[in-house]
């Protein structure tokens, strides 16, 4: 049996919301800088080099527009945290981020990544505190699920799900390079985009 795959082709990095033009619906990846973004989009497509990757975070400082099929869209945000950077880029960003998220009525999901070995840093937290203020459905998508040790996967689970106050079942513990949860991750995002 094949793995699931979400067939995407990058389109263009977009400096500006207005930039990315009409779709159907959307759904969007959001999180820290160097919590795995690329390498998930990646996986998701099953294509080694759709997305860049990095080991220097905040790479991705536009809004990265990828085409699914039947006019729907994937876009990756630029990611916050501790991306180097002049302060005025960082603003730029989380500004672009946020004019992005709260103008596109097309976005049926956005996927709030966070590493599952580090656990929720406060960024995080902010993160899912204002999409829920602002209704924007999200799922937690843990990635580097693969760094956990069998031993530790059970307290680090659980402890993401307090932090983030959510069911461990609603969780999608993932790892990119080991393709782990990916094929779930994959139906998920299918799910949404009505494919």
């Amino acid at each position: 049996m094949n793995p699931a795959r979400l067939t995407l082709s990058f389109v263009k990095s977009a400096s500006a919301v207005d930039q990315i033009g009409f779709c159907e619906c959307e759904i969007v990846i959001v999180g820290r800088s160097n919590v795995g973004k690329s390498s998930l989009i990646n996986a998701v497509a099953q294509q080694k080099n759709i997305a860049q990757t990095s080991k220097t975070p905040g790479r991705t400082r536009n809004l990265n527009v990828y085409q699914a099929p039947r006019e729907r869209l994937l876009i990756d945000c630029p990611g916050y945290g501790f991306a180097r950077g002049p302060i005025e880029d960082k603003d730029r960003w989380n500004l672009l981020i946020e004019s992005y998220l709260s103008s596109r009525a097309t976005i049926k999901m956005v996927y709030l990544c966070v590493d599952a070995y580090v656990g929720p840093t406060d960024r995080d937290i902010d993160m899912q505190a204002w999409l829920f203020q602002k209704h924007i459905p999200y799922t937690i998508v843990a990635t580097k699920y693969d760094q956990l040790r069998p031993s530790e996967r059970s307290g680090k689970q659980k402890k993401l799900c307090e932090v983030l106050s959510i069911d461990l079942e609603a969780v999608l513990w993932v790892s990119s390079r080991e393709s782990l949860g990916i094929d779930r991750l994959v139906l998920d995002m299918q799910k949404h985009l009505e494919l």
